[in-house]
C-alpha cells in the first residue's frame, strides 16, 4: 500500500472517495456552505448531524470532494457504520487506515502518530459509536495540528471545539415567482424523486399531471432522501397518484414545511413500513433475515444463509431500494443495506423468533469459510483469501459478538482459531488477540484440537506483538494439548512456535532444536507447506548464527518446495532470505533476489514483507561498500517497521544505522542509536544475534573513542529515555540526510534524489496527470505496485502529494 511519509510516522496514501451508485442530487446550499467549514482553521472537527435517512453521508462526501484541494495530502474516509461500542471507534480506524498497533501502544496515539504533520481531512462517517470516544478524536486535532475531521453522526459529540451543522432535509417548497411546473423542476426533493424514478421507468418525467401528486408526496416524506427514494422506487408498481394518496392515508399528518427531529424519524420508519407492507411474505422473510449480515455479502452467503432461492428475493429489494450492490472491490458482486435499514430489519427479525436460528446460519456459513480459507492460505491462492477474510471481516465481528453475547464459546473459538493467520498477517493483532482471549476464557468444552489450535494461534499473534513470554506459555500448553489428542501436525506447528520464540530470544541452540524437530514429523506426514516452513526456519536460524553456507541449503530446498507449491508469499520471503544469506554472491545476484521478493510483496500487499526487504537491501549494500545506500534502505524500513509496530526490526534497523552514522562522523547520533535500541530489546526481552552483536561492540568501540567515554555515556543514556517516535523520527532523518550526502558526492553534486530508473519511468508519468492504474497500464505493472513506487517517489521528494512531487520534479529537472 502506497505511504505517505510524515515527520512523526507514516499514514496509507487516501484512496478514491467511494463512489455512489447514484448521482448527486440538489444541496447546493448545504454543499456551499459546509465546504466553507471544512476551509476554516477554527472548524478542524466538523461534526454533520440529522437522523437517519436525512443524507448526511452522501453530503459529506459530495463536500469532502468539492474541497479535496484545501487538504494537500487528501481525504481519508473511514464508514464506521458497523462500529457499535465506543471502544472499537479507534481501532476501527486504525485499521481503515492500514495503522498496526503494537501490544503496548494506544490505538490513538499510533493514528496519532502516522498523521503527524499531515495537511489533510479525515472523514468519520456513520460515527454513531463515536459520541461515547470523543475525546480520542479531539486528542487527535491537537496531536495533529494540519488534520482536520468530518463526521457524520445522528447527535452532536458535545466536545469543546466541535462546529456542528444540522444536516435539514431536502428542499420542498418553491417561489410562487415562476410557473408551477418550471419552478417544480428546480425543487431538491422532486428533483430527487423524478431521478430515482427514472432508475425503474427511463421515460418518467415531471408533467403537468403528475406533478402535484409527486410535490405531495415529498411533503408527506418530509423532504427525506431516504425515504422519496424507497417510494420512488416503487413508480413501476403504485401511479404516483395513487402513491400521493396512500401515503396520505397512512401517515395522516398535517402538511407542514417542517417538523421536529422525532417525527422524522417517524416518517423514516413508516416509510419502510410501507415499502415493506409491499414485499411478498417470501421477500419480507428474506429481508428480516439479510440482516444477520454487517457491511456487505455475497450471493453465496446468502444463499447458504437464507436459502437456494433467493436470487429474486434480493433483486426485488433492490428494486424497493431496501438492498443495494456493495461499492468497493470485490471479486463477486456483493449486497449491503444501509444501517437505518437493517436496523429496521433486525427488529423484524427479533419479533419474528428467527434471530438466533438465522444467526446460527451465519455462523456455520462462516465456520465453511474459514476452514476453506485455512487450507488456500497455505497454497498458490493466498492472497485472494486474505482480501476474501478482509472483505467477511466485518461479518465476522458480527458474528463472533452474538456468539459471546450468548456463551456459545465453542463455536467462537472454533471460528478465531481458524482466523489467526489472517489476524496475524492483516494486521489486526491486537482485535485478534482479544477475541481469541474472550473464546479461550468462554468455550468451558471445546474439543482438544479447537483448544490447542486456538492457544498456538493466540502464541502466534504474541510472537507478531513481541510478547514472547505470553507466547511461550501459551505455545507449551498448545504442544501438551496436540499431543494429548496425538494431533503430529498440531505439535511440528507448536515446535516451529518454540522454534521461533527461542531464536528471537537469541537461544539458537534451542532453536535449531525445536525447528529439526518440526521438519521431522512434517516430512514424516508429507506436509510440504510445512516442510518448507520448517527449512525456511533452519536457514533463518543458521544465518543468525552466521553460518552462511548451510543457511543458503536450507532457504534453496525452503524456496524449491514454495516454487513446487505455487506459494506466492513463502517464495518472497525465501528470495529476500537467499539475497541476504548469499555473501558469496555478486552484489547484482543478490539484489536480483531481494527486488523479485519486493515484487511479489508488492502484489500481495504485504507492507511487513516489503519493510524485510528494504532491511535485506540495506545489508546487501553495507556488505558493497555502500554506506549511503545502506542509510537509505534503512530509513524507509524504520518508517515502515514503525508503522507495522515490528520493535524487534525496528531495534536492528536503529543498530544498523548506528553503525553507519558512527562511520560517516555523527558518533553522537550513533550512541542515541544504540542506547534505544538496548532499551528496546531489554524490554521485548530480544538480544541481538551474535553476528549483530559483534558489529554493535564494533560500533560503541568507535563512536566511544570519537566523543569520549563521559559524552558517549551521556549521549547512550539519552537514547534510552527517549521515546521510540522520536527517536525513530531522528534517526529516519539522519538516515536520508547521510543518503542524500553520500549520493551528492558520488554524483557530483547532481539533484537526482536517487531515484531508481523505474521511479523515474512512474514520476514522469506522474508529472502528465495520469493516474496510477493508467500508468500500470502504460508501464505494465499492477496498480498496487505502481502506488507503492509512488509512496517512495513522495518520500524521497519529501512531498505529501502528487501535486507537490510533480511541482518538485519540474523544478528541479527530474524529469
Amino acid at each position: 500500500m502506497r505511504t505517505i511519509v510524515t515527520t512523526t510516522g507514516t499514514v496509507p496514501a487516501p484512496a478514491p472517495l467511494p463512489k455512489p451508485l447514484t448521482t448527486f442530487v440538489g444541496r447546493a446550499r448545504e454543499i456551499e456552505a459546509v465546504v466553507g467549514l471544512l476551509q476554516r482553521d477554527d472548524a478542524r472537527l466538523l461534526t454533520l448531524t440529522g437522523i437517519g435517512g436525512v443524507g448526511k453521508s452522501r453530503l459529506a462526501l459530495e463536500a469532502a470532494q468539492r474541497a479535496a484541494g484545501f487538504f494537500a495530502a487528501g481525504i481519508w474516509h473511514v464508514d464506521l457504520g458497523t462500529v457499535l461500542s465506543p471502544e472499537q471507534v479507534m481501532p476501527a480506524v486504525a485499521q481503515a487506515l492500514g495503522v498496526s498497533v503494537g501490544l503496548h501502544e494506544t490505538t490513538a496515539d499510533r493514528i496519532a502518530q502516522a498523521f503527524g504533520s499531515v495537511h489533510g481531512l479525515l472523514v468519520l462517517d456513520n460515527a454513531e459509536a463515536l459520541a461515547g470516544a470523543s475525546r480520542e478524536p479531539v486528542a487527535l486535532l491537537v496531536d495533529c495540528p494540519h488534520l482536520h475531521i468530518l463526521v457524520t453522526t445522528r447527535s452532536r459529540l458535545a466536545v469543546y471545539g466541535e462546529v456542528t451543522y444540522a444536516v435539514p432535509p431536502l428542499q420542498i417548497e418553491h417561489s410562487p415567482d415562476c410557473s408551477e411546473l418550471e419552478q417544480l423542476e428546480c425543487v431538491d426533493a422532486i428533483e430527487l424523486f423524478v431521478a430515482r424514478a427514472r432508475n425503474v421507468i427511463p421515460t418518467f418525467s415531471l408533467t403537468d399531471e403528475n406533478a402535484a401528486s409527486i410535490a405531495q408526496i415529498c411533503r408527506r416524506l418530509d423532504g427525506l432522501p431516504l425515504a422519496i427514494e424507497f417510494a420512488a422506487a416503487r413508480v413501476d408498481l403504485i401511479p404516483v397518484e395513487a402513491m400521493a394518496s396512500r401515503l396520505e392515508r397512512r401517515l395522516g399528518l398535517p402538511a407542514a414545511p417542517s417538523r421536529d427531529p422525532s417525527n422524522r424519524a417517524k416518517t423514516i420508519r413508516d416509510a419502510l413500513e410501507w415499502s415493506h407492507e409491499l414485499l411478498d411474505p417470501e421477500v419480507q422473510a428474506a429481508f428480516r433475515r439479510l440482516a444477520v449480515f454487517s457491511g456487505s455479502f455475497d450471493l453465496d452467503a446468502a444463499e447458504w444463509v437464507i436459502g437456494p432461492d433467493v436470487l429474486d428475493g434480493l433483486t426485488t429489494l433492490a428494486d424497493a431500494s431496501l438492498l443495494a450492490p456493495a461499492t468497493g472491490r470485490h471479486a463477486n458482486l456483493r449486497f449491503s443495506m444501509l444501517e437505518t435499514v437493517r436496523a429496521y430489519a433486525l427488529e423484524l427479525l427479533e419479533e419474528s423468533g428467527e434471530l438466533d436460528a438465522y444467526f446460527s446460519r451465519h455462523a456455520d456459513y462462516l465456520l465453511n469459510l474459514v476452514k476453506q480459507a485455512e487450507s488456500g492460505l497455505a497454497g498458490a491462492e493466498q492472497v485472494a483469501w486474505l482480501d476474501r477474510l478482509e472483505t467477511e471481516h466485518d461479518n465476522v465481528r458480527l458474528v463472533l459478538r452474538w456468539a459471546i453475547e450468548r456463551r456459545m464459546g465453542e463455536t467462537a473459538l472454533r471460528l478465531t482459531g481458524a482466523l489467526g493467520p489472517f489476524w496475524a498477517w492483516h494486521g489486526h493483532l491486537v482485535e485478534g488477540a482479544g477475541w481469541l482471549d474472550q473464546a479461550l476464557q468462554m468455550a468451558s468444552s471445546p474439543t482438544p484440537v479447537d483448544r490447542a489450535k486456538a492457544l498456538h494461534r493466540r502464541a502466534s499473534l504474541a510472537i507478531y506483538l513481541g510478547d514472547y513470554g505470553t507466547a511461550a506459555g501459551f505455545l507449551e500448553t498448545a504442544l501438551a494439548a496436540y499431543q494429548e489428542s496425538d494431533d503430529r501436525l498440531g505439535m511440528a506447528s507448536a515446535l516451529t512456535g518454540l522454534g521461533i520464540v527461542a531464536a528471537d530470544r537469541a537461544d539458537l541452540a534451542s532453536a535449531d532444536a525445536w525447528h529439526r524437530q518440526a521438519l521431522e514429523i512434517r516430512r514424516a506426514l508429507g506436509d510440504r507447506p510445512g516442510e518448507g516452513l520448517s527449512l525456511f526456519n533452519l536457514g533463518t536460524v543458521a544465518a543468525a548464527s552466521g553460518n552462511f553456507s548451510d543457511a543458503r541449503m536450507w532457504h534453496s530446498a525452503a524456496l524449491a518446495i514454495r516454487q513446487e507449491l505455487g506459494a506466492l508469499e513463502g517464495v518472497a520471503y525465501s528470495r529476500l532470505a537467499l539475497g541476504e544469506v548469499s555473501v558469496d554472491e555478486p552484489e547484482e545476484v543478490r539484489e536480483l533476489y531481494i527486488e523479485r521478493a519486493m515484487t511479489l510483496f508488492q502484489e500481495s500487499g504485504d507492507r511487513s514483507g516489503l519493510g524485510y526487504a528494504l532491511m535485506g537491501k540495506a545489508q546487501v549494500a553495507l556488505d558493497s561498500g555502500k554506506p549511503g545506500d545502506a542509510a537509505r534502505h534503512l530509513g524507509d524500513a524504520l518508517s515502515t517497521q514503525l508503522a507495522l509496530q515490528d520493535r524487534p526490526a525496528v531495534m536492528t534497523c536503529l543498530e544498523r544505522l548506528a553503525r553507519i552514522a558512527s562511520a560517516t562522523g555523527h558518533p553522537a547520533e550513533a550512541a542515541r542509536f544504540l542506547g534505544a535500541a538496548a532499551s528496546g530489546r531489554a524490554t521485548l526481552g530480544t538480544p541481538p544475534t551474535p553476528i549483530d552483536a559483534g558489529h554493535i561492540e564494533q560500533t560503541s568501540t568507535q563512536a566511544e573513542r570519537a566523543i569520549g567515554t563521559a559524552s558517549f555515556a551521556l549521549e547512550r543514556s539519552a537514547g534510552q529515555m527517549e521515546s521510540l517516535t522520536s527517536i525513530v523520527s531522528t534517526a529516519t532523518a539522519l538516515a536520508r540526510k547521510i543518503g542524500s550526502h553520500l549520493a551528492e558526492a558520488d554524483s557530483g553534486g547532481g539533484t537526482g534524489f536517487d531515484l531508481t530508473p523505474r521511479e523515474r519511468e512512474v514520476l514522469h508519468l506522474l508529472v502528465e496527470g495520469k493516474s496510477d492504474r493508467e500508468i500500470a497500464a502504460e508501464l505494465f505493472m499492477a496498480p498496487r505496485t505502481v502506488s507503492w513506487h509512488v509512496g517512495h517517489i513522495l518520500a524521497k521528494l519529501e512531498a505529501e502529494s502528487r501535486t507537490a512531487a510533480a511541482a518538485t520534479a519540474l523544478r528541479n529537472g527530474i524529469v
